[in-house]
């Protein structure tokens, strides 16, 4: 894939003038079909160009030849719901996309994709059911220096065995079949866990994350609803210096709500009411940490561009608006 961008009048601070890249992602994906047992990896190779010394470079932009995935997937293990189900369980380096991807996500339009290394299983029912249960590490990607990240330089990507990410996440199928066909119930619970390593300086973040969610797809001539809620409970320093060790506390939320309608005329236009909340610190000052963070979750499905171009992220947000499509 290949895409230029171009950005007139810079937003960020102590940055001016204008700005361009290019930008260049490959995937190379190969598996071998073993039966029960699937043997896989994934190669991204992703670049840029055209950039100067004020374009916003960072890992989530250019990683140069390495392996996002390096797994073992297991099919037809027994299902944990009930007996019409069955479960598949992945092993090693992976990409996670759940649900809305607004929780954990394999990124689209960002010219990195993220990649974990772990467990992570999930267990469908024939009903449609899905139980999914995760436990991983994220990978982080090198090069992360300015210097290298200008000149594409080659350099594995290491697992960040200080931190670990656990999620227990049910997707229940038409839960409403007579009120609202095709209406999806969510629950959900994610943590994360970290700690300082030799390589790797960390905010020692605890945090379990139970949320929910409703969704009805859009389809013509019915109306469909995207309804997201997470609250955020747990402990953080302010910083990752090794000199903070102030405790603070956290208490952060977030809400996605969507409520649309697809008209049955040529192009198929859907209108759709939006509101984003994602809470922010009220103050900087004291001992709690209020501010929503995204983590490993997306930001360009509801808030737009990525890249060069993405002043919003899921923090200190509250948006009402509206979508055409």
């Amino acid at each position: 894939r290949v895409r230029y961008e171009a950005l007139d009048n810079q937003f960020r601070s102590n940055r001016d003038g204008s700005d361009q890249l290019l930008l260049l992602r490959s995937l190379l994906q190969v598996e071998a079909d073993l039966g029960d047992v699937n043997l896989g990896f994934e190669l991204q190779d992703s670049r840029t160009y055209l950039g100067d010394a004020g374009t916003p470079l960072s890992s989530s932009i250019a990683n140069p030849v390495d392996f996002l995935q390096i797994y073992a997937e297991f099919e037809n293990l027994p299902g944990l719901l009930g007996e019409e189900s069955s479960s598949v369980a992945t092993l090693g380096r992976q990409t996670v996309p759940i649900g809305s991807k607004r929780q954990i996500e394999r990124v689209d339009f960002a010219n990195v994709i993220k990649s974990y290394t772990g467990l992570y299983a999930v267990s469908t029912h024939e009903r449609g059911d899905e139980l999914h249960l995760m436990y991983v590490v994220p990978t982080a990607r090198f090069p992360n220096t300015r210097p290298d990240l200008d000149d594409n330089t080659l350099s594995g990507d290491e697992e960040q065995w200080g931190r670990h990410i656990w999620a227990v996440h049910y997707r229940r199928a038409d839960i409403l079949p007579t009120l609202a066909p095709g209406l999806w119930g969510e629950v959900f619970v994610y943590g994360l866990e970290e700690e300082d390593t030799d390589s790797f300086q960390t905010p020692d973040r605890s945090y379990v994350s139970p949320g929910f969610r409703l969704y009805r797809a859009p389809e013509v001539g019915q109306w469909d609803i995207d309804w997201e809620s997470a609250l955020r409970q747990g402990t953080r320093y302010a910083s990752s210096s090794p000199a903070d060790t102030q405790s603070l506390d956290v208490d952060a939320s977030m809400t996605f709500f969507a409520f649309g309608y697809t008209f049955d005329a040529p192009l198929r236009p859907r209108l759709a009411f939006e509101y984003y909340y994602a809470s922010g610190d009220d103050d900087p000052n004291d001992l709690s940490y209020d501010q929503h963070e995204r983590l490993f979750g997306s930001r360009r499905s509801d808030l737009n561009n990525t890249s060069i171009h993405g002043p919003l992220t899921p923090a200190n947000l509250n948006a009402p608006g509206f979508r055409v499509e």
